[in-house]
């Protein structure tokens, strides 16, 4: 897997973002060696939220290459060492295992969930009804327990070295 991050990070900030990239991937996607996830980190985004995953080649059934967009209030949560960012990320790598998969795909008025259409009236997601989604339901049921079992296996890498 390429892992590209546009801005220039600290390295440890770096190499978290790459463990949990690889983590998420490794656990869901039985081979990632083709995929690219590219990581920004913006002022502003597109939408009404801290997170966002673009699949770039959106219109093939098995994408493998996707963009994640982070707010920039988001990533400051990492120097102010909270966990919100991190688990943010495992979230938004669940959506990229459900585009990698194609359980998830998105259509200009509607959303594919497992064969299921949602339509989304302009093209956007109803943020009233945003936790009810199968696809969020799914990211949000596991990404604790997925960033937790991150985080204890990369706190053992860190101290066996």
């Amino acid at each position: 897997m390429q892992i590209i991050q546009y801005q220039d990070l600290d390295s440890n900030v770096s190499d978290k973002i790459q463990s949990i990239i690889n983590f998420v991937s490794n656990k869901y996607i039985f081979d990632s060696t083709e995929m690219t996830v590219s990581v920004d980190i913006r002022d502003n985004l597109d939408f009404d939220g801290h997170a966002v995953v673009d699949p770039c080649d959106e219109d093939d059934d098995y994408p493998l290459n996707f963009e994640l967009e982070f707010s920039d209030a988001l990533f400051s949560t990492v120097e102010l060492g909270g966990d919100q960012f991190w688990l943010t990320l495992v979230h938004e790598m669940v959506h990229i295992k459900q585009f990698a998969l194609n359980e998830l795909r998105n259509f200009p008025k509607s959303i594919r969930w497992n064969g299921k259409f949602y339509r989304m009236p302009n093209g956007k997601i109803d943020l009233a009804k945003y936790l009810d989604y199968p696809w969020e339901v799914e990211a949000y049921s596991v990404e604790k327990n997925l960033y937790n079992e991150w985080k204890t296996s990369y706190t053992a890498l860190d101290t066996a070295t």
